[in-house]
Parts: structure tokens; C-alpha cells; sequence
């Protein structure tokens, strides 16, 4: 954890905004997924977890880019 600090602060990244900014993103995915599933998460395969978390990705991005 301390290695992954320093490197951030040598690349003049605020480690703190950055964790921050990965936490949000995380959440956001998630919530785009439960928006488009009919059952819990927990009942889906990993294979079609990941097919969810790469559309959620690839739709937050596409929001992003057109802002």
C-alpha cells in the first residue's frame, strides 16, 4: 500500500482523489448492472457478471465522453 502512495505522489497524482475516484466508479458500475438485471447478482454467472460490467463500463464512458 505505501509502495502503491509513493508511486502515485512521483507521478504527482493525489493518492487520496485517486482511490476516491476508483471507489466511485466502482459504485457507478454496480449500479448500472442491478439497473439491468431481473434477479440478483449473486444468481448470475462470473461469465455473465462480466458481461454486465463491461457494458456498464463502456456506457459510463460513453456518458463521460459527452460531457
Amino acid at each position: 500500500m505505501f509502495t502503491v502512495i509513493n508511486l502515485a505522489r512521483w507521478a504527482d497524482l493525489d493518492p487520496d482523489a485517486a482511490l476516491q475516484g476508483t471507489n466511485d466508479r466502482f459504485i457507478q458500475r454496480l449500479v448500472q448492472m442491478e439497473a439491468v438485471v431481473d434477479r440478483p447478482l449473486s444468481e448470475y454467472s462470473l461469465e455473465e457478471l462480466e458481461q454486465f460490467w463491461q457494458q456498464a463500463k463502456a456506457k459510463l464512458a460513453k456518458q463521460q465522453q459527452s460531457m
